[in-house]
């Protein structure tokens, strides 16, 4: 069966205390990845540094970076960035007729979030494709964080704050499925995608009351005939 992308983002929390970050950055310490069919199947455990600096992955054939762009004194957007080394080329799964699947686990949030907003492109060769098809709930628009280039956009109405552990994971089955969208699976050499979030600055009692139990779970995602993840 043929799925479009799934975008997950899922959070179970214990006790929380203290009081959000006064400014962004509110990422900060060690996430994992776990890609399968992307470019390898694989799991590394990865420092996170906003700076942008791509680092290889994957034994060197994955390149991976991250930033954070400010949108305010409690926002930002949080960017992975992923690209195959000129050394090794070829498209981004070694089989683009499989499912396809790069997932984060782990996100270090240094402070419960409220997770508002995601887009995603690929590229080739740093330019990103344009004359995207949007599909499901997925529209296209102008990239929100460069001004420039078209991405991917889902609406998402903002929930509960949460904060690590979670994981948050695009799918695509098979990955040939970007050819029917406007991306050319043989040919994208990159892969972005980006959150923003914004801090929770709840008042004292309710940060107590936030601590007892689970949060719960906050997902985002689409399939092909519309249907919602429940949890």
């Amino acid at each position: 069966m043929i799925r479009s992308p799934v975008f997950y983002l899922i959070s179970v929390c214990a006790l929380l205390s203290g009081q959000a970050a006064a400014r962004a950055d509110l990422v900060q310490g060690n996430f994992t990845v776990n890609n399968t069919n992307f470019i390898d199947t694989f799991s590394q455990s990865v420092t996170f540094a906003a700076g942008g600096s791509a680092l290889p992955i994957d034994g060197g054939k994955l390149l991976l970076s991250e930033q954070t762009f400010a949108t305010g004194p409690n926002s930002e957007w949080i960017q992975f960035n992923y690209s195959v080394p000129p050394t090794v080329g070829g498209p981004l799964a070694s089989d683009i007729n499989a499912n396809w699947r790069a997932e984060i686990d782990n996100i270090p949030f240094t402070t419960p979030i409220f997770f508002d907003g995601f887009i995603a492109y690929w590229d080739q060769g740093g330019v990103p494709y344009s004359n995207l098809l949007p599909f499901g709930n997925f529209i296209t628009g102008t990239n929100p964080i460069t001004g420039t280039g078209e991405v991917y956009i889902a609406p998402i109405s903002p929930g509960a704050p949460f904060a690590t552990p979670n994981f948050f994971y695009t799918e695509l089955d098979p990955y040939s499925f970007l050819g029917q969208v406007g991306v050319d699976p043989t040919a994208a050499d990159s892969f972005h995608f980006a959150i923003h979030v914004d801090a929770a600055v709840p008042e004292p009692t309710s940060l107590a009351l936030l601590g007892i139990g689970a949060l719960g779970a906050l997902g985002y995602g689409w399939r092909r005939r519309g249907q919602w993840p429940t949890r």
